[in-house]
């Protein structure tokens, strides 16, 4: 993708960020991938000078990490990480949904309804997150928080969904029977009742559960990931797994007990260590 071109420095800076930083929050830069400025420039046709301005605010986003001497990658995702942004998203997303709730009129109810009709008939592909799906679920969660009435908020509030934006995608890749067009059915009609108790607990649930999936991604990840660990003592040697079944152990075959010299005379155990048992 190219960055359009504009005479202002500062423009290009900008520019310059929002490609990256939709790069990373679509998938297209993968958490941990590094961040190759001699890449990006050509790949983007992005200036050096705006690309380490882009790069610095991308890091102080938490988007991206510096690293001594290696440059930027973007920031990895983690089970903690899934779990900390759920936690202060239920905060602010509830908070958002008291006051839209409280200042709300016929036009943002009207709005959510059509929001949550967009949403609900919009296709989700069981292997990707099409661009017509997340616009409207992007725009069913705002039409709900639409009369929150403070801007501020409301930035913090949108911050935070797009990082989860980034996690959500983890999602896919747990098989699950998950009904998320009912969950925001209920939570609409919830939120237009002005029931305020049912509505939040229903936005609390609705936060968490796609958190737990995507920590179950994570987690069952790893576990594909992470080499089979070595068993005895010291790695060198020690048996390890292929195909499910314990391969031969390699390099010097382990010492065999020797078998007893038969003599007249009975051999002497002062000072004789007792054989070790093998591990």
């Amino acid at each position: 993708m190219k960055v359009p071109s504009n005479d202002n420095g500062i423009s290009k800076t900008n520019e310059a960020y929002q490609v990256l930083r939709n790069a990373i929050l679509w998938g297209e830069l993968p958490a941990g991938s590094r961040l190759r400025t001699n890449v990006l420039t050509k790949e983007y046709d992005i200036g050096l000078g705006a690309l380490r301005e882009a790069l610095s605010r991308l890091s102080a986003e938490g988007l991206a990490q510096a690293e001594a001497y290696r440059g930027y990658v973007v920031t990895p995702i983690s089970a903690e990480d899934v779990k900390d942004l759920a936690r202060v998203r239920t905060v602010v997303e509830t908070q958002c949904l008291v006051w839209a709730i409280e200042n709300g009129d016929i036009d943002w109810e009207s709005n959510i309804l059509a929001a949550t009709h967009r949403l609900v008939n919009s296709v989700r592909d069981k292997d990707a997150h099409p661009a017509t799906w997340t616009q409207a679920h992007f725009n069913y969660h705002e039409a709900l928080v639409a009369c929150c009435g403070s801007p501020r908020l409301l930035q913090i509030r949108n911050s935070l969904y797009e990082q989860s934006e980034r996690h959500r995608r983890l999602e896919l890749s747990i098989p699950h029977d998950r009904n998320a067009d009912d969950e925001h059915r209920q939570l609409a009609n919830a939120v237009i009742a002005r029931d305020i108790p049912l509505a939040t607990r229903l936005m609390y649930n609705h936060i968490n559960h796609t958190a737990d999936f995507i920590v179950r991604a994570l987690t069952e990840r790893e576990a594909v990931s992470k080499p089979p660990r070595a068993t005895g003592k010291g790695a060198k040697g020690a048996p390890q797994i292929e195909d499910g079944k314990v391969a031969p152990v390699k390099g010097k075959p382990a010492a065999t007990k020797a078998k007893p010299v038969a003599s007249k005379a009975k051999a002497s155990v002062k000072g004789v260590a007792k054989p070790r048992a093998s591990a």
